[in-house]
Order: structure tokens, then sequence, then C-alpha cells
């Protein structure tokens, strides 16, 4: 509102809607901006997000300097329709965190974006369907169909290269739940449950929420759903030892405090997948949105395992304090399979990454530049030689351990108040081939995920190369096991 009223625009009601409208006719019909530029400066990308674009970077960073204050800066997800008297344009935008969903889809008849995957396979079953990056727009219009996909890799979704809705294995007893509220389909599923039933069936899932949360009775632990649709937020929250099976994608929250049980997903999962998971198993056939695998923990024997086939958005297992997580990019062409700020404010637990993973995006590091003014104070003095702060000076990012085995110690102790707090604490990375310590922790994991999805290439996923995440006194354990071994 201040920046509309900078420009004279007093009258209106100051809605967010209002106000984002305002904001959008101003950069595109009063400035002359294009849709792509307007949405470039509304959604307010990551400064790190900027550097990896190079020149486009700049040309970003010069017009939301020429219109600070055009930035929305609080949790959104934004569609407009705009029309310029030639073409009728559709554009959809999310915040940088990604704090509100959006799913986009696609198919013969025409575009689709909405807050849920399910609004969309309501009238377009067969729709490919994807989520935008953190900070990312999608652009489409009458006459030119697909302008911008928010993503610049579509493919890397399941559920965008395999749309066709999965068929029951069973023909009889199924639970039908076309047009049921969630709380009478779990009485439903109950009620079959406290008939003997081990094996449930569900048909036409749209959407519907908490399928699971109220079944945790002992007797029926061990039992399993399987669930055919697309399940609504909050699937399987709380789970004591259910087996929960998805045949198709599924959206936020799913498995959430989970204490044992499994979660298959055949498909894709969205956001917050696997919140403070601490038991049990979670496969994902596909790949998996924001914050996925957010406060992992173990305690005691009780250790969960998460596996992502395909590739995560931004801070994935953020908070991490115990568990392991695996992150295989399976058809994967090269590309980062993860977002930003990897394992952020992790003080626990183990992370596998089948891929080079950027130093830059593990974690939050302090900006380059910071760290290079400060090292240039000791350079000056001469208390750091001129070969070392030239070493220094040429590398493209600067990790905690990459100076710690660089600076002479008293430097080192200066210098790693940049990377080390009262609750942040130092991350050991590595890029390297699975050792005997690793398979014994994952190899039969991983073999029960390819036996589960049937896929044929277990032995080259465990001869890649894998970057691995731990703490320095994760690290201290491993090495002691390897010892005794």
């Amino acid at each position: 509102m201040e920046f509309l009223s900078s420009l004279g625009i007093r009258s209106h009601v100051g809605t967010d809607s209002e106000v984002i409208a305002r904001i959008l006719d101003y950069l595109v019909r009063v400035k002359g901006l294009d849709l792509i530029q307007a949405a470039k400066i509304i959604s307010n990308p990551y400064e790190r997000t900027l550097d990896l674009l190079a020149d486009e970077g700049r040309k970003i960073r010069d017009l939301i300097l020429a219109f600070r204050g055009a930035q929305l800066d609080g949790p959104f997800t934004v569609i407009a329709g705009y029309s310029d008297g030639k073409d009728t344009y559709l554009l959809g935008f999310v915040d940088r965190s990604k704090f509100r969903p959006m799913v986009v889809g696609e198919d013969d008849r025409g575009i689709y974006m909405a807050s849920e995957e399910c609004q969309i396979k309501l009238i377009a079953p067969k729709a490919k369907v994807w989520t935008p990056e953190p900070g990312g727009f999608i652009l489409a219009s009458v006459n030119k169909g697909l302008i911008e996909a928010g993503r610049r890799n579509r493919e890397i979704f399941y559920g965008f290269t395999n749309p066709e809705p999965f068929t029951p294995k069973v023909k009889d007893k199924l639970i039908d739940a076309e047009g049921l509220d969630y709380h009478t389909l779990n009485n439903i599923i109950r009620e079959q449950l406290e008939k003997g039933l081990r094996d449930i069936h569900i048909v036409n899932v749209r959407g519907q929420r908490y399928i699971g949360v109220s079944l945790m009775k002992k007797e029926f632990l061990g039992s399993n759903i399987h669930i055919y649709g697309t399940p609504g937020n909050c699937l399987a929250n709380f789970n004591m030892g259910l087996n929960f099976y998805v045949y198709g994608n599924a959206e936020d929250d799913v498995g959430d405090a989970m204490h044992a049980g499994k979660i298959v997903i055949f498909g894709d999962a969205r956001d917050v997948i696997a919140q403070a998971f601490q038991g049990g198993d979670i496969f994902v056939r596909g790949s998996v949105g924001n914050r996925a695998g957010i406060q992992m923990r173990e305690y005691k024997d009780k250790r969960p395992y998460f596996i992502v086939g395909g590739r995560a958005d931004d801070y994935f297992c953020e908070y991490m304090a115990g568990g392991v997580a695996l992150l295989l990019g399976l058809g994967n062409k090269g590309e980062q399979i993860t977002g930003n700020f990897v394992a952020t404010g992790m003080v626990g637990g183990r992370i596998y990454i089948r891929a080079k993973v950027r130093e830059d995006i593990i974690g939050l590091p302090p900006k380059k530049i910071d760290v290079l003014n400060y090292l240039r104070t000791f350079y000056l003095d001469g208390s750091l030689d001129e070969v070392t702060y030239n070493k220094i000076l040429s590398r493209e990012w600067l990790s905690y351990h990459f100076l710690k085995d660089n600076l002479p110690p008293k430097i080192f102790e200066r210098v790693k108040r940049f990377y080390v707090g009262k609750y942040v604490k130092p991350l050991n990375v590595e890029y390297r081939e699975l050792n005997s310590h690793d398979l014994k922790l994952i190899e039969n994991k991983l073999k029960e995920y390819f036996d589960t999805f049937k896929l044929n290439n277990l032995e080259e996923i465990l001869s890649s190369k894998f970057t691995v995440i731990t703490t320095e006194e994760e690290l201290k354990e491993e090495g002691e096991a390897i010892v005794e071994e």
C-alpha cells in the first residue's frame, strides 16, 4: 500500500487482491513492462537466485531497484487474469519461501492453476501436473498457450510424465469416496477394519483430508489402506503402524508426526511431507516439494527412513535431528536435484543425495563477500599470507570445512563465527561412494524401495557417488563404527 500511496493512488480498500491488481496494472499498463518482467518484480526472488542467473539476474535486480516497493513480502499465491486487448493472459506466482501451495495442470483443452491438485483433476482427470519453483511464476495466454512453466524442467515430476490414473488391483469390496467428506470416509474405513478386513481399497479420492488420522486402534495396526486418486492434506498424520499406498500424487503434509508403519506414494508428493517424522518408512516414487523431511528425528531404536526417487525443492530436511533421508534423482539429466537451503539447521541424522550438491545451497552459509571483507583485514595486517588469501579469493564459494583446512587456527577461530552459533552446528559434506557403514544403514531399505516400485537398477544406484551430509557428531560415530568392523 505504501508503494501505491507513493504514486498518489489512495482510493482503495487495501485488500491483498486489490493491492496486487493495482501494482500489476501500474507496471504493465502505465510503465509498459511485459507480464514476465512484472512477475519477476512482484515475486521478489532471493538474491542468491539472481546471482545464479548471471546477466539475466542483473537485469531483474535492476528492475527491482527501479520499482522498489512493488515486491510482495509476505506468504502468497496469486492467480491473475490480464488482457491487453489483443490476447488474454493467465498469470500465477508464488512467494520465494513457498508458504502457500500452487499446482499447475495442462491437457489438450487448456492450462489450469489451483491451490490443490484435486481441484484440477476434478475437471481434467488426465492433466499433466506440476508445481512452480519457489518464487516462480507461470504465464499462459489464449493465443500462445503456455509461455512460462514456472519451472525449468517439468519432467522431473512423475505426475507430469505419467498422467494416466492408476487402475485398482481389485474389483470388489471397493470404497467409493466420490462426494464423501473425510469424516464419513474415515468412519467407513473404520467399519471395514472392525469387520476384520485388513486390505482396504478406496477409489475416487479427490482431496479428502485427514485420511487415516483416526484409525490408530491397536488391532488395526499392520492393515493396508490402498488409495486411488489424490488424497488431500494431512494423510496418515500421527500414523502408529498402518500401511498406506497412494496410487497417484499426494498433497501437502503427508505423514506428519508419524511413529510407525509405512507410506508409499506411486506419484509425487507436495510440500512438508514427513514433517516431524520419527518412525517407519515413507517411500515416494516421484519428487517432493518444499520443506520435505523438516524436523525428522529418531529415538532409541526408532529410526525413520524417507526415500524420494526424484528431486526436492527448497529446505530439504530442514532442522533434521535424526533418521535417514535419501534423494535418488532417478532419471536426472545432470541438473541439481535439490533446491536451496538443504539441511538448514540440521543437528542430527544422515542425508544421502545422489548428485554433487553445490556447497553454497547446503545450510544457510554467509555471503562470500562478508567473509572475504573480514579476511582482508588479516591479509592487510600480515597475519594471513598472500598465497592462502588468493586461494580463498579464487573459490566460487567458501565452506566451513574449506576454511578450517586452509586458514591458520587462530584466524579460523575468529572467522567461524560466520558459520557456527548457539543453534547452528557445522555440517560435514562429502561427495563420495558409499562405504560399509552407509551400506549397512541403507542397502536393505533401498532394496525394499526398488522392490516396491519394481525398479531394476539398484546396483547402479549403490555404486553411484552421493553427497553425504552429516553433523560432526554423526561423523564421529560413523568412524567409530567402521573401526569396530
